[in-house]
């Protein structure tokens, strides 16, 4: 009986030996702490077992996602080395986290010990904020007080032989029910006034589209109500989930909370208003052509007629002149240029014509040919555009009566 009581002695004094040095020493999260990007939940020194719940924050100015990854502690319970890999416990998420739920760890397919949790926030200039929390134990598991060493059932047997004397029996104690982990902090109700955006909307520098963008409030997402437009224009003045305030009209947004108590803010004065640079009246001269009969025949008078219009701001500042052409294109050399009349000045939406100009072309049959109309053919009259001046169509000119 003595060597019972004397074996169960000595487990309970290990056990709370072990108790007792965890308590002294209560390790923190490693890492530099950051209000923007943190584990709240579970604390270092914490037991987790199945899906375990992460609360916390990721919220990092310019971040592009966040991930969440373990990995496990030296036996010793130091950490592992640097290169030491770590697993995926939450696959990468695209949004921000604010207090709130990062993800779950199904820790049911880790085996049973002493670990580290990272979170690491990515961001846009590809340095990424991380958090660790250490050391967690997973214990899916939990070792019953029958696993941590029995008492023996009975005495030595008596020398020289003989009925050994019966023994009192000693009771098996029951293993403790694992104490359940304690319900994640209840957030304290915040009765701040607030605007949700209703779609991806501008933050700007003052109440009206006229003022620079300075920030933006994305679909869904919530600021803080510090104060409203006092020129009457409805554009609330909140603070920017990305940093820094401005005004942000109220149509993109739906407001909750006591907005109508907060303070009217003075919006900054409008900026200055560019002055357009006037553009000076210049006129721009296009041409209408038709062709008859088309292609042409050897030796066979056609009629090119042409109508010039000014369609530009300005009138004319003087005659322009008109010319028809016939090229061979084999060689770009000219077959015929037809005499044609002098465009008058023209005036805003003015035109001249119908101007019909006979050509006879005789040179090079069964050869391909191109027409020219160019009115303002040298350039004296100031335009616009230069470029829609000429007219242009190609022909294979028939024989005929040619020989």
């Amino acid at each position: 009986m003595k060597r019972i009581v004397f074996v169960a002695c000595l487990i309970l004094i290990a056990v709370l030996s072990v108790a007792s040095t965890a308590q002294d020493a209560i390790p923190t999260p490693t890492g530099e702490y950051r209000e923007d990007a943190y584990i709240g939940w579970p604390p270092p020194v914490y037991v987790v077992r199945g899906e375990t719940t992460i609360y916390g924050t990721a919220n990092v100015n310019n971040m592009t996602g966040y991930f969440l990854e373990f990995r496990p502690l030296n036996d010793d319970g130091t950490p592992a080395e640097d290169d030491a890999p770590w697993f995926p416990a939450v696959l990468p998420v695209a949004a921000r986290v604010r207090g709130d739920v990062l993800g779950v760890w199904d820790t049911t397919t880790t085996p049973d010990g002493l670990y580290e949790l990272r979170l690491t926030v990515s961001t846009s200039d590809q340095v990424p904020v991380t958090h660790v929390v250490s050391p967690l134990r997973v214990e899916n598991e939990p070792p019953s007080i029958s696993e941590l060493g029995a008492a023996p059932a009975g005495g030595q047997a008596p020398a020289g032989g003989g009925e050994q004397p019966a023994q009192p029996s000693v009771p098996t104690p029951q293993p403790a029910e694992p104490t359940a982990p304690p319900p994640p902090p209840t957030a304290t109700q915040d009765n701040r006034p607030r605007v949700t955006a209703l779609v991806d909307a501008n933050v700007r520098t003052g109440d009206s589209t006229a003022y620079p963008v300075m920030g933006a409030l994305f679909n869904g997402e919530t600021a803080v109500v510090l104060g409203r437009s006092s020129t009457g224009s409805g554009w609330y003045y909140i603070e920017v989930p990305m940093g820094g305030r401005g005004f942000i009209a109220p149509t993109v947004v739906t407001a909750s909370g006591p907005v109508e108590g907060t303070p009217l803010i003075d919006p900054p004065p409008p900026p200055a208003t560019a002055t357009p640079t006037p553009v000076p009246a210049s006129a721009n001269l296009v041409l209408s052509v038709s062709v008859s009969p088309h292609p042409l025949v050897c030796n066979q008078t056609a009629n090119v007629t042409v109508t010039v219009t000014n369609n530009g701001t300005g009138a004319t500042t003087g005659e322009a002149a008109l010319s028809v052409q016939d090229i061979l294109v084999e060689n770009g050399s000219v077959q015929q240029n037809a005499p044609a009349p002098a465009v008058p000045v023209l005036q805003p939406g003015q035109s001249a014509g119908p101007f019909v100009v006979p050509i006879t072309v005789s040179t090079f049959y069964n050869a391909l040919h191109r027409i020219v109309v160019t009115v303002d053919s040298n350039g004296s009259i100031p335009e616009t555009n230069e470029n829609d001046n000429t007219y242009t169509t190609e022909y294979v000119l028939s024989q005929g009566s040619c020989p």
